[in-house]
């Protein structure tokens, strides 16, 4: 008669020599006070992993759910009062959070197919908000600072790509990019400046904004192909809007200055504009506006 102990070896090489299932990994490490963490996996027959890590602080929230294959979730959190948030409804998504400070919060939603997404929050009240719905999307967001707010959606479409790096005290970033191959970045260093890029649809377009000051504000909407905008702002209370609806369209918008104001239409095809404002010398309360048909 075989011993008990026996048995349970052979029990146990049995199990380990059995092909993996579903191969679902989840890591829950909590090291403050008054904090909570909950990760689910449902159905998820490739596996996938989960990982949250909380340090030292109190009263964070940290959440996964999983119900795509191959996914990859992790959240990083220390300080005190955290909120962090990765649901993941398709395959191969991958999302990370890592967030220092207090107050910070971050949702992450990837229905895709082998979607990134990334967050680091480094501050004090930042929020940030990604949601993705296009196959092999890419979101990438990087808060310092204070009550600064990014939000991007990648709804539909193929290959996106968008960035936002914010530095400062309440600024706002919104991106809203559909279509193919199409990508957009905005940075923002100062305080309560405001940007928004819309890209409709179409193929290879980009829109970049970058901002040093403080209250400016840009907006730049394209639909199109092979199209490009950018605005780039210093200096204090300066206004900038590109719109392009065409293809092969360049637009540029340079602000320095203070309560500068600018404006460029395109709508047509090879069209190229560009509009300077005090960035070569002081003065400000400029108005400039291009139509180009």
């Amino acid at each position: 008669m075989k011993r008990p102990l026996q048995v349970l070896a052979l029990a146990t090489a049995a199990l380990l020599a059995l092909p993996a299932l579903g191969q679902q990994t989840a890591s829950i490490d909590q090291q403050g006070s008054n904090s909570t963490a909950t990760i689910k996996q449902d159905n998820l027959p490739v596996g996938a992993n989960a990982q949250i890590t909380q340090g030292r602080g109190s009263g964070s929230l940290a959440i996964i759910e999983q119900a795509g294959e191959k996914a990859d979730a992790s959240i990083d959190q220390a300080g005190d009062n955290q909120a962090a948030r990765i649901v993941q409804n398709n395959a191969g998504g991958s999302a990370t959070i890592f967030q220092r400070g207090a107050g910070n919060s971050a949702d992450v939603a990837q229905k895709v197919i082998g979607g990134t997404a990334k967050v680091r929050q480094e501050g004090t009240g930042n929020s940030v908000t990604i949601a993705q719905g296009v196959p092999d999307a890419f979101a990438d967001v990087t808060q310092l600072g204070t009550n600064n707010k990014a939000s991007i959606n990648e709804p539909s479409g193929t290959i996106l790509g968008s960035t936002v790096f914010q530095n400062g005290t309440g600024n706002v970033a919104d991106i809203d990019l559909s279509g193919d191959e199409n990508q957009a970045g905005g940075r923002q260093v100062g305080n309560d400046n405001s940007m928004a890029i819309n890209v409709h649809g179409g193929s290879r377009l980009s829109g970049i904004v970058d901002q040093t000051g403080s209250n400016n504000v840009a907006e730049i909407d394209l639909t199109g192909t092979t199209s490009a905008a950018q605005i780039s702002q210093t200096g204090t209370g300066n206004k900038a809007f590109i719109t392009s609806a065409g293809d092969g369209n360049f637009a540029t918008i340079v602000q320095g200055g203070r309560n500068n104001w600018a404006k460029i239409d395109q709508l047509g095809n090879g069209l190229t504009a560009t509009i300077a404002q005090n960035n070569l010398l002081p003065g400000g309360g400029n108005y400039a506006r291009i139509v180009q048909r």
